[in-house]
């Protein structure tokens, strides 16, 4: 019976170096040993779970963008798009997701997020370390006043559960 090759000495020094990483990050988060802004967001966390946003983004949905360039790559920048119908609004991570890859000066981009997200104890803690904020008028100009790059969507709720058919429809 023949055996398979066995990995080379780099690919197993790769290996123990991602785990050796993965184990300190977790450690790291269980002892509170990490930084989060005023808002909740944690730049590591995000940093460590956007392979999965380029994943969707790159390969599972094969986004395609024009004019991320256009976005200004300093000071406040507000962001307004409609959902185009899913039940999850992916499309915002995706915006976001586009401006951190696409643009020549990326930024995480901060998403105003609807209030009763918020109230669900996982998904809460998520969008809070993802850079989502609760969206109300005050928050907005206090994201702006900071010169961040906020991404709204007018619609609301009504506009992430529209039918397939009205995927362009503004819903009000």
């Amino acid at each position: 019976m023949n055996r398979p090759a066995a990995p080379s000495p780099e690919l197993v020094l790769e290996w123990a170096s991602t785990v050796q990483s993965t184990s300190d990050l977790i450690l790291r988060r269980l002892t509170g040993d990490y930084h989060e802004d005023a808002w909740g967001f944690d730049e590591e966390f995000t940093e460590t779970v956007f392979p999965v946003f380029e994943f969707l983004y790159s390969t599972w949905w094969r986004v395609q963008v024009e004019g991320a360039a256009n976005v200004p790559g300093h000071g406040r920048v507000l962001l307004v798009a409609n959902h185009s119908g899913t039940i999850f609004p992916f499309d915002g991570a995706m915006i976001a997701t586009a401006i951190q890859k696409e643009h020549p000066l990326p930024r995480w981009v901060r998403a105003m997020v609807l209030n009763w997200a918020f109230d669900l104890p996982f998904v809460s803690y998520i969008l809070r370390r993802l850079g989502g904020v609760a969206a109300n008028p005050a928050n907005l100009g206090r994201l702006l006043e900071e010169d961040q790059p906020v991404m709204v969507f007018p619609e609301g709720q009504k506009g992430f559960g529209k039918d397939f058919a009205d995927r362009y429809r503004l819903q009000r």
